[in-house]
Formats: C-alpha cells, structure tokens, sequence
C-alpha cells in the first residue's frame, strides 16, 4: 500500500521503552503518518502504552497483536519495512537476528549489543542522549526511511551481508578463536 511498515516485537514493560518509540511517533506530521506499527507482544504496560497511543493520536498508526507464535512473528517481519528497538538495557535480542535473516534493518539505541550488531549496512543507530533528543533522532530516522526507499533497500540488501558475519558457524569460530586466546594467555602467563 505504500506506506511504511514498522515492527516492534518485545514484552510491552518499562525496560522495553515503548514509549519512546510511540512518543516519536506522535512529532511526525500528517505527511509523515503514512506509516503502520505493528507491535507484538504483551506484558504489564500494555494497556497503559495503548491508552498512551491513544493520547497521542496514533490510534490509526499502531496495530496490537499481543502475543503470536515464532511463526507469526516471523511473517510479520518478512512484511516489515523496518524494525525497531527502545530497550534500555538489552544483550543481542533475538528480534534483531530475526530482522537481519528478514532482511528488515532495524532502527536501535545506540548501546548495549546492539551497538556491535547494526551497522551502517543494515540499520540506523540513535545516539544516547536526553530523552527529548532521541525522541527527535528516532523520528528523524523513521522519516528518512520513509522518504528514501532507495536507502531502505540498500540497507535491507545489507541485512542479508551483515546476517552472514554472525553465522551460528562465524559465531562459533569466533567464540573457539577468544576461547583459544584466552587459554594460551593463561599459559604463558603460567609457564
């Protein structure tokens, strides 16, 4: 149809931060709000996030789904335009290796695992800052896709690269090859 199709897929509580997702959201101006949101999940701020939306007047942008199996869920990002993470606190979500094998790029904070995952071949990064300040770059980001879907499929391309280099056989060799360094470290500094 046209219109931007994000995903958001997570336990809808405080750690998550929907809000901040919602909250960008609500600065875009009618031109902009062509978009969809499809969050999935449940958890104990849910309804609070869905009567925040629709303080906000997001009613026609959010869809709920609640909670739907891995299949489900995949399907969804196979759809997606875009993926999006606000966790405050998180090591890699499986979401995000879900949206790379899609080939849905994701919109992150800048932090955590995420930082080391998403690149500049297959998602956007928000720097950390005031509340205020990211709620402006989230939405600036979105609104970039929205406008360069040459960039969106440049950057979903990049997915399927960047998916390559974490490999559970890439991870695995990696994880031998710190595991190996470590072990002849501790040697020579035994021997």
């Amino acid at each position: 149809d046209g219109n931007l199709r994000l995903i958001w897929v997570g336990s809808i509580d405080g750690r998550k931060n929907l809000e901040l997702l919602l909250e960008a959201l609500s600065t875009l101006d009618e031109r902009d709000r062509s978009l969809r949101l499809d969050v999935i999940g449940d958890g104990p701020l849910k309804d609070a996030m869905q009567a925040r939306a629709r303080e906000l007047a997001l009613e026609d942008l959010v869809r709920w789904h609640g909670q739907l199996s891995r299949q489900e869920t995949l399907q969804r990002f196979q759809s997606a335009h875009c993926h999006i993470i606000t966790s405050l606190g998180e090591g890699n979500p499986t979401t995000l290796w879900e949206a790379m094998a899609s080939g849905t790029p994701t919109i992150s904070l800048d932090h955590c695992g995420m930082h080391d995952v998403i690149c500049e071949n297959c998602g956007i990064k928000i720097p950390l800052g005031a509340k205020k300040a990211m709620i402006g770059d989230l939405a600036n980001a979105i609104r970039k896709l929205d406008n360069d879907r040459n960039l969106l499929r440049k950057l979903s391309a990049g997915c399927f690269k960047c998916a390559e280099r974490f490999s559970w056989e890439n991870r695995h060799q990696f994880f031998n090859r710190c595991y190996g360094n470590a072990i002849d470290h501790y040697n020579r500094m035994h021997s």
